[in-house]
């Protein structure tokens, strides 16, 4: 959250991306800068370089002065998580993703499914979907020639945090209709 990487500036790493959307909810988009944590720890557990979004916002949950953090699917998908209603308790048991490397999106690209296709709500400044010249409020028709819609959004996101140096040909279509196509070259940008 903001106020606790504001007040603890050492838990921020040195290398951080660009502001950008990330998530979206009924509040709308939220912005935060992507960084690697060196680790994290939950009492003898220790899960090493995760990619940590470092919120940005002014206002809102994300903004919340009570609250240190919130642990996401990228983390808790290293455990088992049993939760204890009764007992109001959390169990983590790590499982076999455990040890895996956190690789996250290689795009730059914030997708949104919008009338039945998948709309670009933000592109980070010095992100492959940067450089590729994909802006907001593109939307996607074709990748690598096939067609996408609203339901295959979660394909299109697997697609890009593909292995870097993957190459896409992504077919795009801007506000006005007009249709172009760029060549997107997945890369490691956190």
């Amino acid at each position: 959250m903001k106020p606790f990487a504001d007040a603890h500036p050492s838990v921020v790493p040195s290398a951080i991306t660009a502001n950008g959307v990330e998530g979206y909810g009924v509040g709308g988009a939220a912005y935060g800068r992507l960084g690697r944590l060196s680790s994290i720890a939950f009492g003898d557990l220790t899960v090493h370089d995760i990619i940590t979004d470092f919120s940005t916002q002014q206002r809102g949950a994300f903004a919340d002065s009570s609250i240190a953090a919130n642990i996401g699917g990228a983390v808790l998908r290293r455990f088992t998580v049993t939760l204890d209603y009764t007992n109001l308790r959390l169990t983590l048991r790590p499982n076999g993703a455990f040890a895996q490397a956190d690789t996250g999106d290689r795009s730059g690209l914030f997708l949104i499914g919008r009338s039945g296709t998948i709309a670009v709500l933000d592109v980070r400044a010095g992100t492959p979907a940067a450089d590729a010249g994909i802006t907001k409020d593109d939307t996607i028709v074709a990748i690598d020639g096939r067609a996408y819609d609203t339901d295959a959004l979660p394909d299109v996101r697997m697609l890009l945090s593909g292995p870097p140096g993957n190459a896409l040909s992504i077919e795009l279509a801007d506000k006005t209709g007009a249709l172009r196509t760029v060549r997107l070259v997945l890369r490691a940008y956190v």
